[in-house]
């Protein structure tokens, strides 16, 4: 049991690193698409900074949940774990992708809103909105093209039990971090500031759970900006 656990943890060490690289340099490809299209605050190479501090602790959370799956899942089959993880790491990077070339549009990132719109309307608005240049398909190749390759690379490392704690402990820090340090509105002096920082995929995840909650409980809320 030991060996098999050690074993699953440094196969883990190879993919799951080239993910979050991956996952945190869309990051990066939202600053350069916003960039293109809005006037900036002035501080926003420091929303920028603090988002990316925010995306490490999200990458940690989103790390220890596939941990959890790719440990349970190696017991049943290496061949089907493996192609899991692949396959939920590139509809992690699509929907995000999605998720940041909407805000690029509107400076808004989708919340529960989304659910007010029905399939029409989700069509005509990709269709005037959005343009369909290199800019904006090419990440939905290039992204989840990347995962493979780094994980060769990560693979080289992924025998060290130095690495294998290191990695470890940074989904354990980060989950801690972002379970404390979830960035509120209420912080920050604008709406504007809070939608820079603010994860844009960890955002609809967390408005879709109000949602479904919400519309369980037969109740709704409407969200507000809580800044000042």
């Amino acid at each position: 049991m030991i060996i098999h656990l050690k074993d699953s943890i440094k196969h883990y060490s190879a993919l799951f690193p080239a993910f979050a690289v991956v996952f945190l340099s869309v990051r990066f490809y939202e600053a350069l698409i916003v960039s293109s299209r809005h006037i900036l605050p002035d501080n926003y190479a420091q929303l920028l900074f603090t988002g990316f501090l925010f995306d490490l602790g999200l990458i940690g959370v989103i790390g220890l949940l596939l941990l959890i799956i790719h440990l349970v899942g190696r017991l049943v089959s290496f061949t089907l774990t493996t192609a899991f993880f692949y396959i939920a790491a590139t509809m992690l990077l699509l929907i995000y992708i999605a998720l940041v070339q909407y805000y690029a549009e509107v400076l808004l990132p989708l919340g529960r809103d989304f659910y007010a719109y029905n399939a029409a309307e989700i069509s005509d608005t990709v269709n005037t909105s959005i343009d369909f240049g290199l800019l904006r398909i090419l990440p939905y190749i290039l992204f989840p093209a990347l995962i493979y390759p780094l994980s060769l690379l990560f693979k080289r490392f992924s025998g060290s039990d130095a690495y294998q704690y290191g990695l470890l402990a940074w989904l354990a820090i980060g989950t801690l971090a972002w379970a404390l340090f979830y960035p509120k509105s209420s912080v920050y002096d604008s709406e504007v500031e809070f939608n820079v920082v603010v994860n844009k995929a960890s955002f609809f995840a967390g408005q879709s759970s109000i949602y479904f909650r919400d519309k369980a409980a037969g109740t709704s809320r409407i969200p507000e900006f809580a800044g000042s």
